[in-house]
């Protein structure tokens, strides 16, 4: 597992913590020579709370091109949890709500790029993201604001290109949309609360067809979960430069949490990724 800076990311600009704490973080071996990559922190005890603002540390190629920082929004905030295994820690996300009138809490992790290079850009080309997780035993409740589990994404529905994994209904997708053009990779089964999986998504396009593949592996026993792969045309998901990736929920393209449907991940991260050509 890697050691996570308490709130305060890489430097970007705007840090919401004026004096963040940084924990070191060690890289994972399964992640090795990925472009962003985060292990958490093992710098802090269970149960400690990252101050708003704190921005993390990673490894991967991409190195200090980009930033990662904590956003709370209605009481959410991210805690150090135990993770997969002796020893090994992870993020815990808020609990769900459990009346249709609640407002969520958010907590989300951002990751920005520092300047003008998009390290978060696939393009048209090969590429794969993905996390571990475990979710709690309860978790997005029909007809609120928080009826999703968003485990990592860049994009939202409205933005001219997304990427993202989420565990609605219990069940992992990998969306890749461009425009009005939309290929899904879902798993066909309902996933075990509480136990550790690896959701992986990769996509390929050869020939002008893209191939979306999910993997969701269930570490405990490497049980690879049912799922279906899909396939579309070529799909190029550039956007912007300023518009960030995501951890934990849904981040508006100006950086700013999503209120108003939140999609909160309710559960343990570790191990999150993104692998560009």
């Amino acid at each position: 597992m890697s050691s996570f800076s308490t709130f305060a990311v890489v430097t970007l600009g705007a840090v919401l913590v004026a004096a963040p704490v940084t924990s070191a973080i060690a890289g994972s071996a399964n992640l090795v020579g990925r472009d962003v990559e985060f292990a958490f922190s093992e710098g802090q005890p269970v149960g400690y709370v990252f101050p708003a603002g704190t921005m993390f540390t990673h490894t991967g190629t991409a190195g200090s091109g980009v930033v990662a920082t904590a956003l709370y929004a209605n009481g959410g905030v991210l805690k150090v949890a135990a993770g997969r295994g002796t020893g090994n820690l992870a993020v815990a996300a808020p609990a769900h709500i459990s009346t249709a009138t609640e407002t969520p809490k958010s907590a989300v992790i951002r990751v920005s790029n520092a300047g003008t290079t998009d390290h978060l850009d696939p393009g048209t080309g090969n590429f794969s993201f993905g996390a571990d997780f475990a979710l709690n035993t309860a978790s997005a409740t029909a007809g609120s604001k928080d009826d999703g589990d968003n485990l990592i994404q860049r994009g939202l529905a409205s933005s001219a290109t997304q990427y993202k994994i989420q565990i609605d209904g219990g069940k992992p997708t990998c969306v890749l949309r461009q425009q009005a053009t939309t290929v899904t990779a879902k798993a066909t089964q309902v996933l075990e609360r509480s136990l550790w999986y690896r959701a992986v998504c990769n996509r390929t396009t050869t020939g002008g067809v893209t191939t979306v593949t999910l993997t969701v592996t269930r570490l405990s026993d490497g049980t690879v979960v049912p799922a279906e792969a899909g396939t579309g045309p070529a799909l190029d998901l550039s956007i912007a430069t300023t518009v960030p990736l995501s951890l934990g929920g849904k981040i508006n393209n100006s950086g700013t949490l999503v209120l108003s449907s939140t999609d909160q991940f309710n559960g343990r991260i570790d191990n999150a990724f993104l692998d560009l050509p």
